[in-house]
């Protein structure tokens, strides 16, 4: 059994545990928002590769140099969108942990408040038992 100290440092520690968690996550919901307005710019630079595209779809090397940067601009859209999900699932999981967190925060809670129920209990019984002394030997005297 864990005594209270240990309970409450133990609290103190999840508690804080939990904060850099939250902390860590706000930083992902940036990066993610970062990542999200990067993409944006992504497609609006490939909208307007599109267009000169057309522009210029008489003359074969120029066409086939904007082939090649759209598809760059492609692939990192691509892989930014690739980003975007990974950071969305390491929000998710760390919000998961957090949730755990809570609930392993609220189970030790009920175990410190059971213990202190037991604690309390057994202080009244040794009060008791105390009382009974004193009573019996101020019978025998």
């Amino acid at each position: 059994h864990l005594s209270l100290r240990e309970h409450s440092i133990a609290l103190e520690r999840m508690a804080s545990a939990q904060h850099g968690l939250e902390d860590a996550m706000a930083g992902l919901r940036l990066s993610c928002a970062q990542e999200f307005s990067a993409l944006e710019g992504l497609q609006g630079l490939e909208k307007r590769m599109q267009t000169v595209e057309r522009s210029f779809g008489e003359v074969g090397n120029s066409q086939k140099l904007l082939d090649g940067q759209l598809k760059h601009l492609q692939m990192m859209v691509a892989e930014g969108a690739k980003r975007c999900d990974q950071l969305n699932d390491e929000v998710s999981q760390q919000s998961r942990f957090a949730q755990d967190l809570r609930v392993a925060q609220l189970h030790s809670d009920t175990a410190v408040e059971l213990q202190s129920q037991r604690l309390d209990e057994r202080l009244g019984r040794l009060e008791e038992e105390w009382k009974m002394r004193k009573v019996q030997q101020s019978a025998g005297d």
